[in-house]
């Protein structure tokens, strides 16, 4: 397909134009069967302290193995409550975080209730 295209110049084309011209990824289509959930925090003013917090999990990368660091922090100024450093994805580090936060912080306003 390419000799057919470029003709002669074919043996020009760097890999980076191949690659421009292969297909192409979808991964930002969301598949029809999977549920979108609605942003919450959307027209919520984050005013104050202990209103709101989240947790975010970083992979740092340390020679062949991996090191998994989670913070557990409040969304209105962006401090950090609680953290764990972990060497595998175990679930029981990060209940360490969020267990040790609500401790020393105590709970916020906002709380989610399935059902």
């Amino acid at each position: 397909m390419m000799i057919a295209m470029f003709g002669p110049r074919a043996n020009a084309v760097k890999r980076k134009r191949i690659a421009v011209l292969g297909p192409k990824s979808r991964t930002t289509r969301p598949a029809a069967v999977h549920k979108i959930f609605p942003y919450l925090l959307r027209d919520r003013a984050i005013k104050r302290p202990h209103l709101v917090c989240c947790a975010d999990i970083i992979c740092i990368p340390i020679g062949h193995a991996f090191l998994y660091l989670l913070t557990f922090m409040d969304r209105a100024n962006w401090t950090v409550l609680a953290w764990r450093l972990s060497n595998t994805t175990d679930v029981s580090f990060g209940v360490e975080a969020i267990d040790q936060a609500l401790v020393h912080f105590g709970h916020g306003d906002l709380q989610h209730r399935p059902g």
